[in-house]
């Protein structure tokens, strides 16, 4: 490194790391003490987002962070997917037919049981819609999508079938909305 490095202290917070709201806290206050200086030194958080800021602390710190990172997180797929009705589609839906009698909605108390509930309702959505994007009958039938018979194209070059799977795949993430990032202005991808 050719240039000298700035350091910028961080102030002093009387937060106590073992509470999830505490560590939430922290990590907000971070966000917004950096974003204000990115704005101040470069005029947008266009860097920030790019390369990010490494979070110093002992294991046990980063382990408490990331912990209530994911129940942030969590926390948010269930405010948005975990309705009080049964109606088809929910995970409330989900709850009821898988018999997951402690999962409530409130992650905080159970996270386990509600991130096991989500990854399964998940993984069991991503390979419905996998079958039915390739128009695939069932789990041991051949895919039917007209793109996949020019990959087996022998004439084609292998960075020609790496092209087409591409294109595959991203009309895959297109067609359900992976990628998408939910804004007050609308979905952008």
């Amino acid at each position: 490194m050719s240039e000298r490095s700035i350091v910028l202290p961080l102030p002093i917070q009387f937060k106590n790391e073992a509470k999830h709201e505490d560590c939430l806290s922290i990590m907000d206050s971070y966000e917004d003490q950096l974003t204000k200086i990115y704005i101040a030194a470069f005029g947008n958080i266009d860097l920030l987002r790019k390369y990010k800021v490494p979070l110093g602390g002992d294991q046990l710190t980063r382990v408490r962070l990331q912990e209530a990172r994911n129940l942030r997180t969590l926390s948010k797929c269930y405010k948005t997917l975990f309705k009080a009705d049964n109606a088809p589609g929910t995970l409330n839906f989900f709850k009821t037919i898988l018999h997951r009698t402690n999962v409530n909605g409130q992650v905080k108390g159970h996270f386990q049981s509600h991130y096991d509930l989500l990854m399964a309702v998940g993984e069991v959505l991503v390979k419905e819609q996998f079958l039915e994007f390739f128009n695939v009958e069932n789990e041991t039938s051949k895919p039917a999508h007209p793109l996949l018979t020019e990959v087996e194209d022998d004439n084609l070059s292998e960075e020609e079938k790496k092209d087409i799977i591409y294109n595959i795949i991203a009309d895959f993430v297109g067609k359900y909305g992976y990628g998408m990032v939910d804004t007050p202005d609308g979905l952008v991808l």
